[in-house]
């Protein structure tokens, strides 16, 4: 319901039909569900152990996606990898790859994780070619996600600190000179700060957010009044779409879903703090950083708490690779529940 009242008009527009988002999104549903039921009876240890080689892989295609016929652009960005008929983002699709070589390799190497060379050197080469890849793309909000997942996965593993220091200390470095030196990063930097100033171009979409949140009411707006039947908000249906949420079920709508959130979380990491083996305990902490951090960063824009980011938010936004990681990832947190309490 929600990607359809924020995708009618737009969908008419470019298309001819207010369905075919809609349409889309149920396609993307049906391989979510496939994947969901796939992820519950598949063990991970078995496609964990080839974790290196997909991560590798999909680096490869990463890469790829900047050749021509093999790339697609779309926003000033080239994030997906395909045809116009059958796409994904190999960004998304890195957060696995990366989670489950995270996994299996601080599963392997706990007893010298505390050695730079042996246990810590691999995973951050693999890391830093991601960053890099993600910048030419780019894609300054996947690769903020990976670093986040990488440096608490480590810090779950009981690394040294000064290694955790050092590793906050390259990603600051990073960030700060990925900021500077990109002219729309930095023009997105000073937006959120003050995007009233700016209310005419780069703060337009924020403020019409931070409006449609102000103006929902308890239990949202009704009838004829309905901002998003006039296009209110751009790009409403994938970045923004907690102000759909907010704009059509208020207030009652936006502490039910944050109160599922909460407990999709809660359940992950009290799965993970109960978990018998060491390659469960790291995958699940990874899915729930990477689903947390997507939930906060992406709230967090839409109220205009932080800079966009192109980030979606997990099971509502439109879009068909990141749904299908979330359900991935869920996928495995409710095999690896089952078989806890089947124990």
């Amino acid at each position: 319901m929600i990607i359809y009242a924020s995708t009618t008009w737009l969908s008419y527009a470019q298309y001819g039909t207010s369905l075919y988002y809609f349409k889309s999104q149920l396609y993307h549903l049906s391989w979510g569900i496939v994947v969901f039921l796939l992820s519950v009876k598949s063990n991970p240890a078995i496609y964990c152990r080839y974790a290196r080689c997909f991560l590798v892989l999909n680096l490869i295609v990463l890469g790829l996606i900047h050749i021509p016929g093999f790339g697609i652009s779309a926003g000033g960005a080239s994030r997906w990898f395909g045809s116009a008929f059958l796409r994904f983002q190999p960004g998304e699709m890195l957060k696995i790859s990366l989670i489950c070589y995270l996994s299996m390799q601080l599963m392997e190497h706990r007893e010298s994780m505390n050695s730079f060379r042996q246990g810590l050197l691999e995973p951050i080469v693999f890391l830093m070619i991601s960053a890099g890849l993600l910048l030419i793309e780019p894609d300054f909000g996947t690769m903020v996600i990976l670093f986040l997942i990488t440096f608490f996965m480590l810090y779950a593993s009981h690394i040294r600190m000064r290694y955790l220091i050092m590793l906050a200390s390259v990603a600051i470095f990073i960030f700060l000179h990925s900021i500077a030196t990109s002219s729309y990063r930095m023009a997105r930097l000073l937006t959120s700060l003050d995007p009233w100033e700016y209310r005419y171009s780069s703060g337009y979409q924020i403020i019409q957010s931070i409006i449609l949140l102000g103006s929902s009411g308890l239990f949202g707006q009704r009838g004829e009044y309905i901002f998003f039947d006039l296009n209110f908000l751009p790009a409403a249906h994938t970045d923004f779409v907690f102000a759909v949420l907010s704009e059509y079920f208020g207030i009652f709508g936006i502490v039910s879903v944050l109160i599922l959130y909460m407990i999709i979380l809660g359940a992950g990491f009290c799965i993970a703090s109960k978990s018998v083996d060491y390659l469960s305990f790291y995958l699940l902490v990874g899915i729930n950083l990477l689903l947390g951090i997507q939930i906060f960063f992406n709230i967090c824009v839409v109220s205009g708490s932080l800079p966009t980011k192109g980030l979606t938010l997990p099971l509502l936004s439109y879009g068909g690779s990141s749904f299908i990681v979330t359900c991935w990832a869920i996928g495995v947190m409710y095999r690896i529940g089952t078989r806890l309490i089947k124990s």
